[in-house]
């Protein structure tokens, strides 16, 4: 269903390319306190840390909860599962995405294609946690 983004293996490397903070050699503007740094979504997101992953969505599982195709999750591997979390678990080996409903270590997971439509996962072997989702990004831009 979904995979890990092509570019999760250079996470450490892109972090060493990050610009070093910039140090005060003399009087400091008092302006300094409001001054605004660069934004960086791999210092936002955790990455660089063994347990955090980019997955891009290629299903319409949770269209209903306003998850869509090509939206790019931050999965964090060890993340403790909760009522009401999004989850990437392995269904009879395959990679799914789902809502985590209930408490542990009774969860039940569901989908949701269309709001208000929910859907149990069923299973003929095992499912098993991969990790969970804690950010969504999505590219806003209309291509015409």
């Amino acid at each position: 269903m979904s995979k890990p983004a092509p570019f999760s293996n250079k996470r450490l490397e892109s972090l060493a390319k990050l610009p070093v903070a910039v140090k005060i050699t003399g009087f400091a503007s008092p302006a300094t306190g409001y001054e605004a740094h660069g934004l960086s979504i791999d210092e936002m997101v955790g990455m660089g840390a063994p347990h955090i992953y980019l997955w891009k969505l290629d299903s319409e599982a949770l269209s209903g909860l306003s998850i869509y195709p090509d939206d790019l999750l931050v999965v964090n591997r060890g993340a403790k599962p909760c009522d009401g979390a999004i989850a990437v678990i392995i269904v009879d080996e395959d990679h799914r995405i789902c809502q985590i409903a209930g408490r542990a270590p009774n969860f039940t997971f569901w989908i949701e294609p269309v709001a208000g439509q929910r859907e149990a996962i069923e299973s003929t072997e095992s499912i098993s946690l991969w990790g969970i989702v804690e950010r969504v990004v999505r590219d806003l831009r209309v291509f015409a």
